[in-house]
């Protein structure tokens, strides 16, 4: 009886790019389109309302991907919370409808409602024009501040809401603490909420200028992604640059249930697992690389959990940073796929692919000497400008890592932040570094505050 080669069977050090098999490793998700049928039984429930389906009536079918298996998982809801809850869901489902709906016009009415939440300048045929024109200006250019507030004055001459809460959160800027502008604000989303705020908003915002700059998504719960498609296209989510996804042993595969992100999103963190109890599939972030080829903006990458990086290719991305409890533990980014330790990652990251990477940063409970290892063996060395490691810096990996930058860039900046470092290492890594940056360790019981504007790029 032949024997089946487990994940945990397989030598790192064995693979190369050309020995695996594309077939047998294939962890694209299978998918399968979102239908209207028959309920089949009576028990089934509705993810809106929560409420039972009656056997044979007609239900909305959403399918997802999981990270636990290959095949799509279901929801199921009425038509009626299928349009609510999931537009873009039910618009794809009810084209392709064989059944007859008594009630479909009513339905069609309802979701070209939901799906048509613009502002007040795109709605018309003489300002939409313009009104793109802005956004895109914005986009291209984030911290024009000057192109910003001709955008508010503009929008208030349209009888735009936007453009008082842009010259409302300017000034909010330059003095944060003034009640009356606060009030303002406030009053601003409550009288045009349906304009302004996104329904439902699964996570924390934050504002700048009249826009969200920052979404964090904290509830897995809410990772769909007919959902989150209807998110990104509101008007408020125009200019979002920073996106993070923070969840626990969630059942969705993270990067398969995230639509296409907004082209002016500029940094991307994706977070799953816990790190003192982590599983081989309860860390998996699926194919991350296909997400990050759509998002042009992209300058700065963090990835807490398995994700396939070694494949991933950008032209424009600066910064990327991972994170594991063990840098020497094999896991799989998704169902079927190969099984690779976060190092051996790092030794298969590509200069073609990663053309403008300078920046690294790994933080490791342990394995950081492979990581050192993984760090200097990869053709990614000779262009980094700044490595960060986080963890325990033992003598054994500054060895190593010193071995490999005596012949590596100079103007490689090691910065080993609280790390507990000896004098010995210290004294391996001065003369190979141009600069090395080690902080005390400072405690610090308060919670960090949320983080907001530009910090991030």
């Amino acid at each position: 009886m032949a024997t089946k080669t487990t994940p945990e069977e397989i030598d790192d050090s064995k693979l190369n790019d050309d020995e695996v098999d594309e077939e047998e490793f294939d962890d694209t998700p299978r998918r399968e389109v979102h239908t209207i049928e028959p309920a089949k039984s009576i028990r089934s429930s509705c993810q809106g309302c929560r409420g039972l389906i009656a056997k044979g009536a007609l239900r909305l079918r959403e399918v997802f991907g999981s990270q636990y298996s290959r095949d799509p998982v279901s929801r199921y809801y009425h038509l009626g919370c299928g349009v609510a809850h999931v537009p873009h869901v039910f618009r794809q489902a009810l084209a392709d409808c064989p059944h007859e709906l008594p009630d479909r016009a009513a339905l069609e009415e309802q979701l070209a409602e939901v799906l048509t939440i613009v502002d007040a300048a795109q709605s018309t045929d003489e300002t939409s024009v313009q009104y793109h024109t802005f956004i895109a200006q914005m986009c291209a250019n984030p911290d024009d501040e000057a192109t910003q507030l001709v955008f508010a004055d503009w929008l208030q001459e349209v009888n735009d809401p936007r453009g008082e809460l842009i010259a409302i959160q300017a000034q909010k800027q330059d003095s944060p603490n003034d009640a009356s502008v606060l009030e303002r604000e406030r009053e601003l989303l409550r009288i045009h909420g349906t304009c302004l705020l996104p329904r439902p908003l699964p996570g924390r915002v934050a504002w700048r200028r009249g826009f969200i700059e920052r979404f964090q998504l904290t509830d897995g719960s809410n990772l769909v992604r007919s959902q989150l498609q209807t998110l990104f296209a509101h008007p408020s989510m125009a200019l979002l640059r920073e996106l993070s996804v923070e969840i626990e042993a969630a059942e969705v595969l993270v990067s398969a249930n995230l639509p296409a992100l907004p082209r002016s999103l500029a940094v991307l963190e994706l977070d799953v697992g816990v790190l003192g109890d982590w599983t081989s599939y309860g860390s998996a972030l699926g194919d991350v690389s296909a997400l990050v080829d759509t998002t042009e903006s992209l300058r700065r990458l963090r990835l807490v959990g398995h994700a396939n990086i070694e494949v991933m290719a950008h032209g424009k991305l600066v910064a990327l940073e991972l994170r594991t409890r063990d840098a020497r533990e094999r896991g799989v980014h998704a169902p079927g796929a190969l099984s690779l330790s976060v190092a051996a990652r790092i030794t298969k990251l590509s200069p073609q692919r990663l053309p403008a990477l300078r920046h690294l940063r790994v933080e490791a409970n342990a394995g950081l000497e492979e990581v050192c290892h993984a760090v200097v063996s990869s053709r990614l060395l000779a262009q980094l400008s700044r490595l960060v490691l986080r963890g325990q810096v033992s003598n054994r990996a500054a060895r190593t890592l010193a071995a490999g930058l005596r012949n590596g860039p100079r103007q490689l900046t090691v910065d080993l932040g609280d790390s507990r470092v000896e004098n010995e290492v210290r004294q391996l890594l001065e003369p190979v570094c141009d600069v090395m940056v080690q902080q005390r360790q400072q405690r610090n019981t308060a919670p960090p505050p949320m983080p907001s504007g530009d910090w991030l790029v």
